[in-house]
């Protein structure tokens, strides 16, 4: 609920004259200054209440707004950071005219000399650059905040990448239909096809990341 203006301290001439005029004419009593001197600090005047109430009031909402001022920082450096590796993982992305096209020629007929020996290019020409990102990435995730506000993100991010459907388990499984040439054509085939599948996953949730970035600046 957002809060109204803080009202400045109000003036009040009127009753500022009148306890003057009662503690000037208690004054000309012997004894009774002690007294005034008393009244003075058990029933402060008006003003000086109202200035203190002030001043207490500004206070909180001045610590209020620096709160809320780091949050706001915190939630933009968080979303930045976020942002920053959900593109580097999506570079990650299968494409297609890529493996993609050589997984799906493998799952209509199978390996044969040809196909297998264009997987095996590919595979190799990426596998540099994929495990430079990867190994990027793994160090992000260990140095990211702890936050609880950004601990959704990182396990997302984590298992997108690194779990069971993630960059790592696909190539490994590629790797591994690559050195299948005794396996069955249908083998063959059905582990193509399921790698295609998977891979399609995999670019989804990739595709996604953006988003769980962004949702990550909540306060």
């Amino acid at each position: 609920m957002t809060e109204g203006p803080i009202e400045p301290p109000s003036p009040h001439p009127k009753r500022a004259l009148a306890r003057g005029v009662v503690e000037g004419a208690v004054e000309i009593i012997p004894g009774a200054s002690l007294l005034t001197n008393i009244y003075a600090v058990t029933h402060p005047p008006i003003e000086a209440l109202e200035r203190q109430r002030w001043e207490v009031d500004m206070s909180r909402r001045s610590n209020e707004q620096d709160e809320l001022l780091k949050r706001l920082v915190g939630a933009h450096l968080r979303i930045r950071a976020n942002y920053q590796r959900a593109n580097d993982a999506q570079q990650l992305s299968f494409i297609r005219g890529g493996m993609v096209s050589s997984l799906d020629a493998i799952a209509r007929d199978g390996l044969s000399v040809h196909t297998e020996a264009e997987l095996h290019r590919k595979f190799e020409a990426t596998t540099s650059d994929v495990e430079e990102l990867l190994e990027g990435l793994d160090a992000a995730l260990s140095s990211m905040s702890d936050d609880e506000r950004n601990r959704e993100f990182v396990d997302i991010l984590q298992e997108t990448v690194f779990g069971s459907f993630g960059k790592s388990s696909i190539r490994n499984d590629i790797y591994e239909l690559l050195h299948a040439g005794r396996q069955s054509i249908e083998w063959q085939r059905n582990a193509a096809a399921e790698l295609c599948k998977r891979i399609d996953r995999f670019n989804a949730n990739l595709a996604r990341l953006s988003n769980y970035a962004i949702a990550s600046a909540d306060l």
